[in-house]
């Protein structure tokens, strides 16, 4: 009988109704900052310039989760991944499960009808002992008969009886000694039978397991891929506007990190003052830029008053979070 084995290509992300999800041919070359030649201005003692930000290091591909704000990798790609991997070795231990039914169902079978082989053969031979036996008795009864026809008797007569029933029990044995031999090649034959069954089936297990790992291998490489391309997509919004902390995720060091932080800083002097939260921690970083422009705006023009006047507007408008607006007030406390 035939055993199912499954596909040797995982069920990944790459085809179905959730869409595409393998990014772009992934690059993993950091590149340097780099400058565009400009005429600079002398203003206030400051420089000015213009500054290109490194790109994203690839294109993070059609499908992305991750947030400006997020970890490394996203939680709506890493639960659709884990989907996928439960679903695949759902399926491949129903696959599996189902290769084990199939063969217990032959093996089944396969003893069945050897039981009744064997019925049919203990009938026959049951058969031939009863022919047998009447036979015997038949020549038994005519013995006497015989043996005085011929002038015989006495003890003459008595040995012959002997060997009657010599003959009759020698066929006996015979007939049993190929019942049992007959008997013996069905048992032979099932035993054969059962083996090959079992052995097919572990073949095909043993492959199904094959094809399952590699299912899994290739979701694993997919989510790496797409973790990776979420990591550089939220590493250049985040270098987009000053901040490269999204490139620790790449494996930048510190330093690299430091001297691009640094490097924006001069060529962005303005906006790197309006962008001084960054020097906060994670759990203290403002994350809404514009609301943090405008209340620095406000905080310089008008004061601390009005700055926090628009932070309570913002809230109640729910443009802003507690979190966010925590953030604010903190950077306008310590820079009153």
């Amino acid at each position: 009988m035939a055993y199912i084995m499954g596909s040797d290509t995982g069920g990944g992300g790459k085809t179905g109704s959730k869409g595409k999800l393998t990014p772009d041919k992934l690059t993993d070359n950091k590149e340097k900052p780099t400058r565009t030649e400009s005429k600079t201005e002398e203003k206030g003692g400051k420089r000015g310039g213009s500054y290109t930000a490194p790109a994203a290091p690839v294109s993070a591909g059609a499908y992305t989760a991750a947030s400006v704000s997020g970890g490394g990798g996203s939680p709506v790609v890493d639960t659709y991944y884990e989907d996928m991997r439960d679903d695949t070795r759902r399926r491949y231990e129903d696959l599996i499960g189902a290769n084990d039914a199939a063969a217990d169902k032959a093996a089944a079978r396969a003893r069945q009808q050897a039981e009744e082989q064997r019925t049919a053969l203990d009938a026959e031979y049951q058969g031939v002992n009863r022919q047998l036996y009447r036979d015997y008795k038949q020549q038994e009864r005519l013995l006497p008969q015989q043996m005085a026809a011929r002038g015989y008797g006495g003890g003459l007569t008595e040995s012959s009886r002997l060997r009657l029933r010599h003959g009759y029990e020698e066929g006996l044995g015979q007939n049993e000694r190929s019942r049992i031999g007959q008997r013996s090649k069905i048992d032979a034959a099932l035993a054969q039978q059962e083996y090959e069954t079992r052995a097919a089936a572990d073949r095909a297990n043993v492959q199904a397991r094959q094809n399952m790992y590699a299912s899994l291998a290739q979701l694993r490489s997919e989510q790496h891929q797409q973790t990776r391309a979420d990591a550089q997509e939220r590493a250049a919004r985040l270098a987009a506007a000053g901040d490269y902390s999204g490139y620790r995720a790449l494996g930048y060091s510190e330093g690299e990190i430091a001297y691009l932080s640094n490097m924006w800083g001069a060529m962005n002097p303005l906006l790197a003052e309006n962008q001084s939260y960054g020097h906060f921690s994670d759990e203290g970083r403002v994350k809404n830029t514009a609301a943090w422009q405008v209340a620095n705006y406000l905080r310089k023009i008008k004061g601390a008053d009005a700055a926090v006047d628009y932070i309570a507007e913002e809230m109640a408008a729910g443009n802003l979070t507690t979190a966010e607006a925590d953030d604010l007030r903190k950077y306008l406390r310590n820079e009153g």
